[in-house]
């Protein structure tokens, strides 16, 4: 069956029972709970086990370091308490290396630019300086006799 739809007339707007907004009974909160009672009991006597940690550490994510990065970290270890003033283009390394907490600034100098630091934290991701080879023994001012041949029996 087709359902016909009503016009309503602009002078007498439709009322119908379903439109009628409903009002809903207030909400009733919970009952507060009183805060449970401390134990009698001494922490040894507890169920949980000593060794067990209160809560779990959070550790923080490794820093990963681009080449240039590196570098500079590197050239900024290098000039200790004096400083690393760094150039132009080095501005977006020295950027990323004060975010991450690798360097800190300085002293300003009167052109403006700042001196860098490295922080502990940046002192553990310097890379270590390679080894210096040790240099091969010189030989020595008199050369070994050669050995006689074997006497055969």
């Amino acid at each position: 069956m087709a359902v016909k739809k009503k016009t309503s007339s602009p002078s007498k707007p439709a009322a119908s029972p379903k439109a009628a907004p409903k009002k809903s009974a207030p909400k009733k909160s919970a009952p507060k709970k009183s805060a449970p009672k401390k134990s009698t009991m001494p922490a040894d006597a507890k169920s949980k086990p000593a060794g067990a940690p209160k809560g779990a550490v959070k550790k923080a994510p490794a820093i990963k370091l681009s080449d240039a990065q590196t570098r500079v970290l590197s050239a900024v270890s290098l000039t200790n308490e004096a400083g690393y003033v760094g150039t132009k283009a080095e501005s977006r390394v020295l950027d990323a290396l004060l975010k991450k907490k690798l360097i800190k600034k300085g002293k300003k100098e009167a052109g403006g630019s700042s001196r860098f630091l490295v922080t502990k934290a940046g002192a553990k991701h310097v890379p270590a300086a390679p080894a210096p080879i040790p240099p091969a023994p010189a030989p020595s001012a008199a050369p070994e006799a050669p050995l006689p041949p074997a006497a055969t029996a």
